[in-house]
Order: structure tokens, then C-alpha cells, then sequence
């Protein structure tokens, strides 16, 4: 078994430095890091990480990303803080994919996922491949009303299931055996 942490939205690096001074066994795992902002990338560098410039999203490519100058960024152009941000193209991970393609069941794996918006298909993706049997601990930071380009989603998850979007996706993820919050600021520092 190793120790995994993987921090999806890992922005300049925040909350790599805060689990490593406040976890007591954070020089135990190996880390990796998702950010797709070019400029974020040399915050990474000469640190005991794998940093991996990729958004984390639903399949392996590229896509548009919207770099709103930080913590606003985001895969989608409608988003309502931020401002409207420089359209780049960034490449992609199948994120399920990956925990699959490279972990075991056995290994503990801790994610926090900040992906501003993109939570929603990502969350959706492991609920259905069941990579959430890989996950330990699950760290998540929903964004709802500021995404407009998913207001049809919300509506047709509310239609469907009669919970809003966040809700029906905590009610999924509470069908698995790991320990998980949602906006976690006050036991994991701020991401």
C-alpha cells in the first residue's frame, strides 16, 4: 500500500503546503498536482511532487480553459466571478481514468478537488466508472450558481432526481465507504 494525495486545482500550491505542515504522516505520500495555468507551474518546481499541467475533467485531450488570472479559472466560459478571463487551450485528463490506470485498490488515496465548476461531470465520471472504491478521503469544493453554462445540467438533475446537483452528487458519495466534506476551509486550510 502507498499513501496518495492528489490535489486537482492546485492553483500556486496552497494546499500542498498546508497538508504537509499540518498532516503528521504528509512525508508519506506521493503527491501529485493538477494545474493547467502555464504561469503556476514553476511554484511546483524543486519540490518532492509530480505537477502535472493538465485540467482534470472527464476524458484525455485538450479543451478551452478560461484563465481568469487564479483561483477564478475554469473550463467554462460563463462562469459568473472572475471576470471573463483569456481563452487558452489546455490539456486534459481523464481523471477516473488515471486513479485506475495507476493506483490499487489497497493504496490510500486522499483527493481535493478546487476544479471551479468542472466537479460536477468529474464527480459524475467516478460515481459511474466506481473509482470512489480507490478514494480514502475526498475533499471537494462545489461551485453551483456560478457556473451559467450548467444551469440545463442542474435543471435536469433536479428534473430527474428531485436534488439539486450538489445534493444528488453528496447522496452518491455517501454510498462509499471513505471519509470525504465538502467546502473543508476548516480541516484543510484554504484551497
Amino acid at each position: 500500500m502507498k499513501k496518495v494525495l492528489l490535489d486537482c486545482g492546485a492553483n500556486k500550491g496552497q494546499s500542498i503546503e498546508w497538508f504537509m505542515k499540518n498532516r503528521d504522516d504528509s512525508g508519506e505520500y506521493e503527491v501529485h498536482c493538477f494545474e493547467p495555468i502555464p504561469r503556476f507551474e514553476p511554484h511546483f518546481e524543486n519540490k518532492n511532487l509530480t505537477f502535472h499541467s493538465d485540467a482534470v475533467w472527464v476524458e484525455d485531450g485538450t479543451i478551452d480553459f478560461y484563465d481568469k488570472g487564479g483561483l477564478s479559472s475554469t473550463l467554462y466560459a460563463n462562469k459568473t466571478t472572475g471576470g471573463k478571463g483569456t481563452r487558452i487551450t489546455v490539456s486534459c485528463i481523464d481523471f477516473s481514468k488515471f486513479i485506475k490506470d495507476n493506483f490499487k485498490l489497497s493504496d490510500y488515496i486522499i483527493v481535493k478537488m478546487d476544479i471551479e465548476g468542472a466537479e460536477y461531470k468529474v464527480i459524475e465520471k467516478m460515481l459511474e466508472k466506481r473509482t470512489f472504491e480507490y478514494i480514502d478521503e475526498f475533499y471537494v469544493e462545489f461551485h453551483g450558481a456560478k457556473i451559467k453554462d450548467l444551469y440545463p445540467y442542474y435543471d435536469e438533475v433536479k428534473e430527474t432526481t428531485g436534488l439539486s446537483a450538489k445534493n444528488h452528487l453528496i447522496q452518491e458519495i455517501d454510498k462509499f465507504d471513505l471519509n470525504w466534506a465538502v467546502y473543508p476551509y476548516n480541516n484543510w486550510g484554504h484551497f
